[in-house]
């Protein structure tokens, strides 16, 4: 979660064979998820309450569309820019360039490497969980269920 210090975590998951979730936006270079660079490949969106589902049909959509109440509105997301093969399923609401949720399967293209397996970014917050919404749940449940193969 976004609670770990990235650079004490650092690339020690990047080469990993077992599928990697994460909503440390500060870890997704590092991973190979996105550029490096905050606020270029990962960054922070304070006050922002929902989220704006792109591809509903992705697993990772949980059956939800359109936008999405997430958290209260005092709350801060985090984004990344990522690969353009990555599967991109929600962005942030007013700019599409900022993934929320997205993912990349075993052996997609990330950036500077090959994804070894499953790789989802989730853009939560320390304190979300406490006040996540039902939808919330059902995109972290989502997350986890696509990441391991379900």
């Amino acid at each position: 979660s976004s609670t770990v210090n990235s650079g004490q975590v650092g690339t020690k998951f990047t080469a990993s064979t077992v599928p990697v979730l994460t909503w440390e936006a500060w870890l997704y270079d590092d991973l190979g998820m996105t550029g490096p660079g905050t606020n270029v490949g990962y960054g922070r969106i304070d006050d922002q309450a929902h989220i704006v589902i792109t591809d509903a049909a992705h697993p990772l959509a949980a059956g939800l569309s359109g936008l999405v109440a997430v958290v209260p509105g005092t709350t801060p997301l985090r984004w990344g820019a990522p690969a353009a093969s990555a599967q991109v399923v929600a962005v942030a609401e007013g700019n599409a360039a900022q993934a929320l949720v997205f993912a990349y399967e075993a052996g997609a293209a990330m950036v500077g490497q090959t994804a070894p397996a499953r790789r989802v970014g989730l853009p939560f917050y320390d304190e979300n969980p406490s006040q996540f919404t039902a939808e919330s749940w059902a995109l972290f449940d989502a997350a986890v269920s696509w990441a391991i193969g379900n």
